[in-house]
């Protein structure tokens, strides 16, 4: 079976992409009477189908994603992601008083892929002016 790129997106997930699935599959020259029929004859294709969907989905939410946030006991982390590499400023506390540190980092892997790391590690999506601020 083809792995996600990220991961599969849940049932729930699905039911309300029911749209958008159904333009992937008409665009990728599958009528409904094909998908009903892939899903009985060979459900791993389906399931391929939904991987490369999950694909699609997630690629295109996190290409839209700029700034992350993570609050960590007493210290914060604030990225922008830009198209090279990506900006972290870090507040946390030395001898009581607030430091604010900044550093850039090139991408290891793409930029939508440690976007979702991130997403996975517990950071969230920020607005521009929290980062800016710093």
């Amino acid at each position: 079976m083809v792995k996600p790129k990220y991961r599969l997106l849940n049932t729930e997930e699905l039911k309300t992409l029911e749209k958008e699935f159904v333009e992937f599959l008409v665009v990728n020259g599958i009528t409904a009477e094909d998908w009903e029929s892939i899903k009985k004859e060979a459900p791993q294709k389906a399931d391929e189908v939904l991987v490369l969907f999950s694909d699609v989905i997630l690629e295109g939410s996190l290409r839209k994603i700029e700034y992350l946030k993570k609050t960590d006991g007493k210290e914060l982390y604030y990225f922008k992601f830009g198209a090279q590499e990506a900006f972290l400023i870090w507040v946390t506390q030395e001898e009581g008083r607030p430091v604010i540190k900044k550093t850039v980092k090139k991408y290891k892997t793409t930029r939508e892929h440690e976007l979702f790391y991130h997403l996975q590690q517990g950071c969230e999506i920020d607005k521009q002016a929290l980062f800016e601020q710093f």
